[in-house]
């Protein structure tokens, strides 16, 4: 985990978000503070990550979040074994909204293919709270036949987080299925025009922009690393250029 934060800060990165880490729910108060110490030393924010929104769930994130001084917990709306309705998200997510308000933590539902998009805004809009938004993630809905460039425009308004994440999409090899996998930021399909422009005309919100990718493992690991260290310098690079 140092080592990752360490790597954030060398390549020009402010905030390092700690997402669907099975560790980080069993690590200890004392655990938790050294990481966010040494996250403080090299100036690197924290956020972290999880899935479903279970009370209890929830509310110990919160504590989390609190220790590791991360002002962002970004969750999904299922899990495996538990898939609430609209119904049974609002009073879930009502329940615990005091205590991250309170805790001045953002919580972020993502977009993607389990849920459709239009749900997770229903939510938002439906509890109206200042601590509640959506982690935009326009490539994971494309598995749900939902494009990008919709997903970005209908949830900008809501979004308190964002995954960066550049893909190819093309066909196999002799005409027969498809596949999406990524690319380093710039060189794929992600309109990013569009995401710059959409989320810019939000007020008074800093978001932190995620970088995340769908590598191909590339027949080793030591391979699969360094095309995974040339992808994270072009992305960082293009990065900069269109946020500044």
């Amino acid at each position: 985990m140092l080592d990752m934060i360490k790597d954030t800060k060398s390549y020009g990165g402010e905030v390092f978000q700690i997402c669907d880490y099975p560790p980080l729910e069993k690590a200890t108060t004392e655990e938790l503070k050294n990481i966010a110490d040494y996250a403080d030393f090299l100036e690197v924010k924290l956020e972290i990550g999880t899935r479903g929104i279970n009370k209890e769930h929830l509310l110990h994130f919160k504590k989390i979040a609190e220790t590791l001084r991360a002002k962002v917990v970004r969750t999904m709306l299922h899990t495996p074994d538990d898939k609430p309705s609209n119904a049974e998200a609002c009073e879930r997510l009502q329940s615990v909204l005091p205590f991250y308000k309170e805790a001045n933590i953002q919580l972020s539902l993502e977009t993607y293919e389990q849920v459709p998009t239009r749900q997770l805004i229903d939510i938002v809009c439906t509890l109206n709270h200042s601590h509640l938004g959506i982690c935009l993630d326009p490539a994971n809905t494309i598995a749900s036949l939902e494009m990008p460039g919709d997903v970005i425009k209908n949830t900008a308004p809501f979004v308190n987080n964002l995954h960066v994440k550049d893909f190819h999409f093309t066909r196999h090899d002799g005409w027969v299925g498809f596949s999406l996998t990524g690319t380093s930021l710039g060189k794929g399909l992600l309109n990013t025009d569009l995401l710059m422009n959409s989320l810019n005309q939000k007020k008074n919100k800093e978001l932190s922009a995620i970088l995340e990718f769908w590598l191909p493992f590339q027949g080793t690991i030591e391979k699969t690393i360094e095309i995974e260290k040339k992808w994270i310098e072009e992305s960082m690079n293009y990065l900069r250029r269109i946020t500044t």
